[in-house]
């Protein structure tokens, strides 16, 4: 059986209010109080914000945007119609087709949520994976078809015992 990994209908809204008056909404996994004060934004002369890159000492309680890298800040207009929104989507890396075996069959069988999935994480590693990255977290967010199996794997295992 293979499976892929699919957004869930869950939502993590958040909503920024620029210095202008703007307001951007987007997706955040932070539920703690709002900031009641500004914050400044960065946005370094480094195109891809690597380890090294810039003084860490200089974004400290600032907003760094990057132009590019592997986590970012995306901002779509809601009224250009591309807002984030959480919709059942299979992830971009899942790979539709048809099977090796059976040409006659399309893969993946099967889809479960494997987007933004709270894991557990082993407090031996950094939750950034950072060099240099010394904290120690028992839970974090991932993503993939590591995080989709498990819940067919053990629908399969219930009905597999069952039937």
């Amino acid at each position: 059986m293979s499976v892929a990994a699919s957004y869930t209908d869950r939502t993590f809204p958040a909503v920024i209010k620029l210095g202008n008056g703007n307001f951007f909404e987007g997706i955040s996994l932070y539920y703690g109080n709002a900031l009641t004060k500004p914050v400044p934004v960065y946005y370094p002369l480094s195109r891809f914000c690597l380890d090294g890159s810039f003084n860490e000492t200089e974004v400290k309680g600032k907003i760094v945007v990057c132009r590019k890298g592997c986590w970012m800040i995306l901002v779509n207009p809601k009224s250009g119609g591309q807002e984030l929104t959480a919709d059942p989507h299979i992830l971009p890396t899942a790979e539709v087709g048809y099977t090796a075996v059976e040409p006659d069959v399309i893969k993946p069988d099967v889809t479960a949520p494997g987007v933004n999935i709270l894991a557990v994480w082993p407090p031996t590693l950094s939750p950034s994976g950072r060099q240099g990255d010394t904290r120690s977290v028992l839970f974090n967010i991932e993503s993939g078809t590591s995080m989709s199996c498990p819940h067919v794997s053990g629908l399969a295992a219930l009905l597999k015992s069952v039937h």
